[in-house]
C-alpha cells in the first residue's frame, strides 16, 4: 500500500500529506482494550484527587501555612 503512493522529489511527501509514513509505526501504541483503558484512567483520576486532598487538607485546617512561589528564583 505505501509502496503505491509516489512522493515530491522536493518535500518527500506523498498526495495525501503523510509522506513516508508507515501504520505499523504507530501499533504500539494504539489501545487495544479501551474499556480498560478507560478504567485505568479514571482509577489514576481518582488517586489524583486524594493525593490533591491530602496535600491540601493541612493547609485547609491552617495547620501548614500555603506557601507562594518566591518571585526572586528563576526556573
Amino acid at each position: 500500500m505505501a509502496e503505491d503512493r509516489k512522493a515530491d522529489s522536493q518535500t518527500g511527501k506523498t498526495a495525501d500529506g503523510f509522506g513516508n509514513f508507515d501504520p505499523k509505526s504507530v501499533d504500539p501504541y494504539i489501545v487495544k482494550d479501551p474499556e480498560a483503558f478507560a478504567v485505568n484512567l479514571a482509577r489514576t483520576v481518582e488517586q489524583l484527587g486524594k493525593a490533591a486532598s491530602a496535600w491540601l487538607a493541612p493547609r485547609e485546617s491552617g495547620e501548614k501555612p500555603i506557601s507562594s512561589p518566591n518571585r526572586s528564583s528563576t526556573w
